[in-house]
């Protein structure tokens, strides 16, 4: 692989990714000329800050979400570009990541009331909506159908502790948008980034029409996005996000479904 680059070593792996013009990249995990495994990411801007990274399987890693003053927001699931080289090691102190989201299932909204009024912000399916609410929540005043914030974040693949994904459901707000087209393979994607739960994410995905027309900064938009291998290193953070492969989109209020999830970080790990 002439053209890939090498992200790290341990004694029996080496880690290369290969980066097109795009911000499109792939990661490769060899041992000597075998290839094990691979990763598709993109190259993002760090906007989350992450603590207490630990694996939880040599694919996945969990890691807290904190704001600018050491409180968590949230918790989520992702691969890492450099995971291979962590192993089961865990990252305890604080680092400035990449999330990228790739987005697979994705709808852009014009503004907050637009995503609220929508079936997309709503938790459950549409038919729940003007069924019975439960006891427990009419004791709490709450008599319409639960709806997600117009910037809100659930890692719902880590609901399963058997089997645990890096798969998410997040909603926030276009910053900025812009099309690029892979030069290999001329696909062109949309990649947004996104404002939610205290941090800013890449969301890279294909553009449908409904997407390539309508998201433009200021945007609500949702789906469910899937945080695929970026990289919490323990040292230097890196200037460029890791994004997983093109997948997800931009919103305005957001609402996305996303795939794996991936972060990306500082220097990679040695052993």
């Amino acid at each position: 692989m002439p053209s890939a680059q090498p992200l790290g070593s341990t004694r029996k792996l080496n880690v290369l990714r290969r980066e097109d013009p795009s911000g499109a990249r792939l990661v490769f995990t060899m041992n000597g000329n075998e290839l094990l495994a691979f990763l598709p990411s993109f190259a993002g801007t760090p906007g989350a800050t992450l603590v207490n990274v630990s694996a939880l399987s040599d694919e996945l890693v969990q890691a807290d979400v904190q704001d600018t003053d050491g409180k968590m927001l949230t918790r989520l699931a992702l691969e890492l570009e450099q995971g291979p080289l962590l192993g089961r090691r865990s990252i305890a102190e604080v680092v400035q990541a990449s999330v990228v989201g790739l987005g697979v299932d994705v709808q852009a909204f014009a503004d907050e009331d637009e995503l609220g009024a929508s079936d997309a912000s709503l938790m459950g399916e549409a038919g729940d909506v003007g069924e019975p609410m439960p006891e427990r929540y009419a004791e709490l005043g709450i008599t319409g159908p639960l709806r997600f914030g117009a910037e809100s974040f659930i890692s719902y693949g880590l609901l399963d502790s058997t089997q645990p994904t890096a798969h998410a459901w997040l909603a926030g707000t276009v910053q900025r948008s812009e099309r690029r087209r892979v030069e290999l393979t001329e696909q062109s994607f949309v990649v947004a980034r996104v404002r939610s739960t205290g941090s800013r994410r890449t969301s890279a995905c294909r553009t449908p029409e409904k997407i390539r027309s309508r998201s433009r900064p200021g945007d609500r938009g949702h789906g469910l996005p899937r945080l695929d291998r970026g990289s919490p290193r323990p040292t230097r953070v890196r200037g460029r996000r890791r994004a997983a492969r093109p997948g997800s989109s931009p919103r305005t209020a957001v609402t996305e479904r996303c795939g794996p999830h991936h972060g990306g970080s500082s220097g990679p790990p040695h052993s």
